[in-house]
């Protein structure tokens, strides 16, 4: 055999293997690209007004420590009222038309608080109804956005696509505080607001050129409102995988709400952490959330799909055990809370992929923005009473042992996925749904 077939062969074998290695099926395509794109840019803006309006109350209105708690309310309230009805109106209306309207209407409403500032007409009842209002418009765009992706993305490529948004939600929530504080520094928390309101115009320009097939349920087939909410909730309650998620979800988010709810007042008061450091914190936490992504799939093919879920959940909750220990130089502190942070960010990324995709594996188009609504309903009102009985807890025994007790349990709860068909469970499962469906 000659050298020339030699080289050959062996540019024959390399070629092979990555293909093997490539991921099957088509692209992602510039549909989803536009959706992410536009998410992306929503969730940065979005995180300007996450710490401009309490910023605003507090030290444009001088709020009381009861009006905080309203604003803050006002904010996560209606996760809590409207996500199961709003799961059934997006699963009937065109989604790509219910992002886009709650993107304009987001922006309008929005731009009432830098003209209100102004005319120094800025009110506690004003801040509170804008929060309730971008709130209410985040609850339908996001559950439209989760139903849309399985209707334009195939089967088989959901884990990269959902690494994507999932890279975008992490980032945004570890990093978009330090860049949010930045700007509210310089052009004051009002002002800032208007740079979160073009974010949902450029949002909603991007979706607005998507092309969207109409959803083939005829009208005759649509079940009532009380029978299409029992519907979403039954498949998660039901499903012999959704079972053990939903448990471990719920639990996983009351601990690590009720340690979010008092870490920041940890960091000011038992270890002196600034604002800026605080924000250069969550920042370098939002690192992890890049090669979590990738880690998504590699971790559901090394040790299957159920273990990636409970390992990346147990130890994102463990992550959180370094906050209450902490001691010795201020430089040493900030670089192992990092660190720990970034490893949680990550480990939860890749968990939060599989789960995400599985479910929407799972779960018929259909029912797409019932099942999602209702996933969020759930643990999300489970976050509700972390958040309150962790403010409570840390006020009896102090921050320190609230803070460890919270870490520990948010570790050892999802081990309880141990017991459950979740372990067992190897590789995702082909979509429920046709390619006619799709």
């Amino acid at each position: 055999m000659t050298q020339l077939d030699l080289l050959k062969r062996a540019s024959g074998r390399l070629r092979r293997r990555r293909e093997e290695r490539a991921p099957s099926g088509p692209a992602l395509g510039s549909t989803f690209n536009r959706i992410w794109a536009a998410l992306t840019i929503s969730l940065i803006g979005s995180e300007i007004t996450v710490l401009a309006i309490p910023l605003i109350a507090a030290v444009t209105l001088k709020a009381t420590p009861f009006e905080m708690g309203v604003v803050s309310a006002a904010s996560s309230l209606p996760f809590l009222l409207f996500s199961l009805p709003t799961g059934v109106f997006v699963d009937r209306l065109p989604r790509k038309k219910v992002m886009v309207a709650t993107d304009l209407v987001s922006a309008v409403i929005l731009v009432s608080i830098p003209l209100a500032w102004l005319f120094d007409a800025v009110s506690i009842v004003q801040v509170s109804v804008v929060a309730f209002g971008v709130g209410t418009c985040a609850v339908f765009f996001q559950v439209a956005h989760y139903a849309f992706v399985p209707a334009i993305v195939p089967g088989d490529r959901l884990v990269d696509a959902n690494g994507r948004l999932q890279v975008s939600y992490s980032a945004s929530d570890y990093a978009g505080p330090g860049v949010a504080g930045a700007m509210i520094q310089v052009m004051t928390a009002p002002l800032a607001v208007v740079v979160d309101a073009l974010s949902f115009v450029a949002s909603a320009l991007l979706l607005g050129s998507l092309k969207e097939g109409a959803l083939p349920v005829p009208e005759e087939e649509r079940p009532t409102l009380r029978q299409a909410l029992v519907d979403g909730l039954r498949f998660l309650l039901y499903e012999r995988m959704m079972q053990p998620i939903m448990l471990l979800a719920g639990l996983c988010m009351i601990f690590n709400s009720a340690l979010t709810a008092v870490t920041v007042l940890y960091f000011v008061r038992g270890l002196g952490l600034n604002p800026l450091t605080i924000g250069v914190l969550l920042a370098i936490g939002g690192i992890g959330a890049i090669p979590g992504a990738a880690l998504a799939r590699w971790s559901g093919e090394r040790f299957g799909v159920g273990l990636t879920i409970i390992g990346g959940w147990a130890v994102w909750g463990a992550s959180g055990v370094a906050i209450p220990l902490m001691a010795g130089p201020k430089a040493f502190v900030i670089v192992i809370l990092g660190l720990t942070t970034a490893g949680g960010a990550m480990a939860f990324t890749a968990a939060n992929i599989q789960q995400w995709t599985l479910r929407q594996l799972l779960a018929p188009q259909s029912l797409g923005g019932r099942v999602t609504a209702g996933y969020r309903f759930m643990v999300q009102g489970m976050g509700v009473i972390g958040a309150a009985s962790g403010g409570y807890v840390a006020g009896l025994i102090g921050l320190r042992p609230s803070l460890v007790i919270y870490a520990i349990g948010g570790a050892l709860v999802p081990l309880l996925g141990l017991l459950t068909p979740l372990r067992e469970l190897k590789t995702l499962p082909p979509s429920v749904n046709t390619p006619e469906a799709a």
